[in-house]
């Protein structure tokens, strides 16, 4: 590849999906979830999963992100054409929880954004079922971690590991209601007394070790 393909090549760019106004985020349109019975992380899929015919999953990413960075970092188009078929056989996948921690620098944050919406906007594009995961930070990411998500949209969130900024938590929760007002919230986790919204939640406690985490 020579400078000027390279410079014009849309991995390169990653301009090829629409963006939000404010902060350049890319969009995602609103999914109709189907009927899910189960979580199952992406690190426990398999290819030609006889669970996939017998029970409707919805893929998960609360990992490390070291963990899935590559779905947004590789681009070789052998193996990506591998994870979606994958990816698939499954009722429905969440995008990719990239972090937003407050030591991170705001310009860093909004990557982590980028890349999730990014990723959620290009397996929709292949035609996969996606659920956007919502993640923050301090009220300072307010501002462009809601960003690429309509109003009622069904919505992705997660309470392991929370316990100890708790407030924190909630104060975004809150925010993200009266950003996205989602028809539907899935929780990874045991929810909060305090958290309103359509919520269905799924155990952290259902996926460790042998089931799924």
């Amino acid at each position: 590849m020579n400078s000027k393909q390279f410079r014009s090549n849309p991995r390169f760019l990653r301009n090829e999906y629409p963006i939000s106004n404010e902060h350049g985020i890319p969009i995602l349109q609103p999914a109709q979830l189907p009927q899910v019975e189960n979580f199952l992380s992406y690190h426990d899929t398999r290819c030609n999963d006889k669970r996939a015919k017998e029970a409707a999953y919805l893929i998960h990413f609360f990992k490390d992100d070291n963990r899935f960075a590559f779905l947004y970092e590789d681009n070789n188009p052998r193996k990506e054409q591998e994870r979606l078929k994958k990816l698939a056989q499954y009722a429905a996948t969440c995008t990719p929880d990239f972090s937003l921690y407050p030591e991170m620098s705001p310009t860093l944050q909004q990557m982590q954004v980028f890349k999730s919406r990014w990723c959620g906007a290009r397996w929709q594009d292949m035609g996969l079922c996606v659920i956007p995961t919502i993640t923050w930070a301090e009220k300072p990411s307010y501002s462009f971690c809601f960003e690429g998500i309509a109003v009622h949209s069904t919505v992705a969130v997660s309470t392991v590991g929370c316990v100890g900024f708790k407030q924190s938590f909630l104060d975004g929760y809150d925010k993200m209601l009266e950003v996205i007002s989602p028809e539907l919230i899935i929780c990874y986790g045991d929810p909060f007394a305090e958290m309103d919204g359509n919520i269905v939640c799924f155990p952290y406690s259902a996926f460790r070790k042998k089931a799924s985490a």
